[in-house]
């Protein structure tokens, strides 16, 4: 119901602007890391097998004597020097990280606005609704007894006109407040993303 959309509780992590900007957070992050870990030392092992005939012609069935020759081995690459290459990347990574948490919070705080603002809006009309709905249905009432004591003679035609333009004037007045309610109701439902 509308009343129970209303009560939604403001709630900025429902937001695709706000989940994308925690996602870019979360890169920097990872990119601080491994701007940072140019630094550690890195260890790679390697391996190799083959095997030789030493022979002028190639028949595998004609040799049986294959010499195996294996090779294990290790490298470690320790950084000492990078002409503050790595220095300067590492600093960059902080600053982007820092201006991925000020995106973060400023999308937070204008997700969370917007879901404020698109509340306060949809009661408005709700509640602008409501009365341009009973303006309506008595505007109804009051043509129809203008049209009986017409009828008997109790009312003049001018009298009449002006209570069938009374009508219209209200008529035109509910439904743009229809359009209104259903286009702030749309927006509430977009800024909590409850859309259908």
């Amino acid at each position: 119901s509308a009343a129970d959309l209303i009560e939604t509780s403001t709630d900025p992590s429902v937001s695709i602007d706000y989940k994308l900007s925690q996602n870019v957070l979360r890169l920097q992050e990872l990119n601080l890391k491994n701007k940072r870990a140019a630094y550690l030392p890195t260890l790679v092992m390697f391996a190799t097998h083959q095997e030789n005939a030493f022979a002028n012609e190639f028949s595998q069935f004609k040799y049986k004597g294959f010499f195996p020759a294996s090779i294990i081995g290790f490298k470690l690459t320790v950084p000492l020097f990078s002409s503050g290459m790595k220095h300067q990347q590492v600093v960059q990574a902080k600053l982007d990280l820092n201006r991925a948490k000020m995106v973060e919070t400023q999308t937070k705080e204008a997700v969370s606005l917007e879901q404020q603002n698109s509340r306060n809006n949809y009661k408005f009309r709700l509640k602008n609704f409501d009365i341009q709905k009973e303006n309506f249905e008595l505007a109804g009432k009051v043509k129809q007894k203008t049209l009986i004591k017409f009828q008997e003679g109790l009312a003049s035609s001018f009298e009449l006109a002006q209570s069938e333009r009374q009508f219209l004037d209200v008529q035109a007045a509910y439904i743009q407040s229809l359009i209104d309610m259903l286009n702030a109701q749309v927006a509430f439902q977009k800024a909590f993303n409850k859309l259908n």
